[in-house]
């Protein structure tokens, strides 16, 4: 990207795993960042300042002077814990001359055949311990025992700097008609997870499953879908990110104690 002004992308509700990920990989491509944090529902924020080339706005999205703010941003991306999201602000990208919008939102709250990006539950470095697999990881690697509550019985997980990718490439080259899906492209139950999970460290979680949502994805839906169109293949299997992820846990904690 050099011998041009960097390009810019914008991101609302990137205050979350997914979120930060994607983020710092936009970043790290040569991206400047334009972040609105809005206080209704933002997490605390970072203990560092934003890097060159990345402005955050913190306060009341709906107050927020975000037309301007958005103008010479190349795409807005927007993490929305539901399919609704922020239409007044979608509003405010078009007529500021956003060309690229990228939605990314929980599969379970997304339908199959529209154009967002459908998160599954993610894992790797930097993920926190609030994600089920991160808890099972740290779980079996001594944390004591863990409990998940409400989870479904198959899961896709996905590989955080693998989503964050593909986060890029939607914002890079658009989503095709029927999205996309972020997730690791196979499912497992919560049994085979766990025996994964006991083979990447070592030794087996403690864990105790409570209110487990019995039902798969939406039958037809495929856990690859919008793949191919992005160019987009992941650089880690479950077995390999996993591992991965545990020798990352085990490295942070053996630099904290």
């Amino acid at each position: 990207m050099t011998g041009r002004a960097a390009p810019r992308a914008a991101l609302v509700g990137a205050g979350g795993p997914v979120g930060r990920a994607a983020a710092h990989e936009l970043h790290a491509a040569g991206y400047g960042i334009t972040e609105f944090a809005d206080v209704r529902t933002a997490g605390p924020p970072p203990p560092a300042p934003p890097p060159p080339g990345w402005v955050r706005l913190t306060g009341d999205i709906e107050h927020m002077p975000v037309e301007a703010a958005l103008r010479g941003c190349a795409a807005l991306v927007e993490f929305s814990g539901s399919g609704s999201g922020h239409r007044a602000l979608r509003g405010a990208a078009r007529r500021a001359g956003v060309r690229r919008l990228v939605r990314s939102v929980p599969a379970a709250a997304a339908g199959t055949g529209t154009a967002v990006l459908r998160r599954h539950p993610v894992y790797g470095p930097g993920i926190g311990d609030g994600e089920p697999v991160m808890r099972l990881l740290a779980a079996a690697l001594g944390g004591g025992p863990v409990e998940l509550v409400g989870l479904p019985r198959v899961l896709a997980p996905a590989f955080a700097p693998d989503t964050a990718r593909l986060h890029r490439l939607a914002v890079e080259r658009g989503l095709p008609g029927g999205g996309a899906e972020a997730s690791g492209g196979v499912q497992v139950t919560l049994d085979e997870l766990v025996d994964l999970v006991t083979e990447a460290a070592g030794r087996a979680p403690r864990v105790r499953l409570r209110a487990v949502r019995p039902h798969p994805p939406p039958p037809g839906r495929d856990l690859r879908g919008g793949w191919s169109a992005l160019g987009y293949r992941p650089s880690a299997g479950l077995a390999e990110g996993l591992r991965r992820t545990a020798e990352w846990i085990g490295g942070r904690e053996t630099v904290a104690g």
